[in-house]
């Protein structure tokens, strides 16, 4: 008997960080839900890995908990939440 592949729900999916990490998660069999604010880049990210796509808005607590709810319409359950939102500006540690 086969065991069930992990859920996952990965906010900021269309960013970099996000991207890869949903990438290298369906790369391993797992079950996403993908979160962004970019429709086309959402679609494509999705057609690529085989993730649902969901529309959202971090700033938002309702449209959080409605990607989170899907990950559990969708797959019985959520094994992970991972938080991609936002962006990394780098400078020298002195100025950050």
């Amino acid at each position: 008997m086969s065991e069930t592949p992990p859920s996952y729900v990965v906010l900021g999916a269309t960013g970099g960080m996000g991207s890869a990490l949903a990438r290298r998660l369906a790369a391993t069999g797992a079950r996403l839900v993908i979160a962004g604010r970019d429709g086309d880049r959402l679609a494509a990210l999705a057609g690529e890995t085989g993730a649902t796509p969901q529309l959202f808005d971090a700033t938002e607590l309702a449209s959080v908990e409605r990607c989170v709810n899907l990950g559990v319409e969708r797959h019985g359950g959520v094994d992970g939440v991972a938080n991609c939102v936002g962006s990394l500006l780098l400078k020298p540690a002195h100025l950050t």
